[in-house]
């Protein structure tokens, strides 16, 4: 018979700590497949389940902010942070998720209050077969989380964040600003609105990059509906899409024994 020999499996901590030191794609790559190995030598993979999908999220979101969509040598500059890179290749993801499902052309109507809190609608327009009529017809859940995220994109570009259906300034790296005395810095109602009224050729251009060229996008401001607002003291301290969710921990102990090589 084989000896039988001990394998240590990380505990949250460390692998909150693997994640502060993986800046790189090729160390969050190489993060994530020792600890995979790792499960799987000590016959604990399918009950880490939840922890090895957390990191794969974790792989994912680094790849997001180091793959630059700009090039320069066609005249598109690249982004101009890590946030903004992150925003704009979930975005581009998005448009092609969200594309499947658009026939016809994308209305996106918006509202932002004085507080900076902001509403958003997504529909799609197009003519009926049979009566010739224009007709609007809402999108599933699915498709507007998925144009959402084009919406943070767009918002991204001018270092504004959306969480919490409010609007706030935010810096290179998606924290929202806090002022001298750390209340969360709201965006300039007027400049927000200005960012979501030019967002149609924008938005037009991530659908036309995920090959979907022939939807156009119209952009409406609406007035918005009266009712309570948020208060500034709640606003979190980082938009959602920049710090993954802690790692949740692996169920068993630290300590498993698994066959030796």
């Amino acid at each position: 018979m084989g000896t039988r020999q001990t394998i240590t499996l990380p505990n949250k901590e460390s692998l909150v700590k693997g994640k502060e030191v993986a800046t790189t794609i090729e160390a969050a790559e190489y993060f994530e497949n020792q600890f995979e190995s790792r499960l799987r030598a000590a016959g604990k993979l399918e009950e880490a389940q939840p922890a090895l999908d957390n990191i794969h999220e974790f792989v994912e979101m680094v790849r997001n902010q180091r793959e630059s969509r700009g090039d320069p040598w066609s005249g598109v500059p690249g982004p101009l942070n890590d946030f903004q890179n992150l925003q704009q290749n979930r975005a581009e993801k998005a448009a092609k998720k969200a594309g499947l499902q658009i026939d016809g052309n994308l209305v996106v109507e918006f509202a932002v209050n004085d507080s900076s809190e902001m509403r958003r609608a997504f529909s799609i327009v197009k003519k009926d077969v049979e009566s010739g009529k224009v007709k609007k017809e809402a999108l599933d859940p699915e498709t507007r989380k998925e144009l959402d995220k084009i919406m943070q994109a767009v918002l991204a570009e001018e270092n504004l964040v959306s969480k919490g259906s409010v609007i706030y300034q935010g810096d290179e790296k998606g924290q929202i600003r806090r002022d001298s005395k750390g209340e969360p810095v709201l965006a300039d109602v007027e400049k927000a609105k200005q960012v979501l009224s030019d967002a149609a050729h924008q938005v037009e251009n991530y659908f036309k990059e995920a090959g979907k060229g022939d939807i156009k996008v119209e952009v409406k401001e609406r007035a918005y509906p009266q009712q309570p607002t948020v208060s500034k003291a709640q606003a979190p301290e980082s938009a959602p899409t920049v710090t993954p969710e802690v790692t949740p921990e692996v169920s068993s102990a630290p300590q498993a024994s698994g066959p030796s090589a």
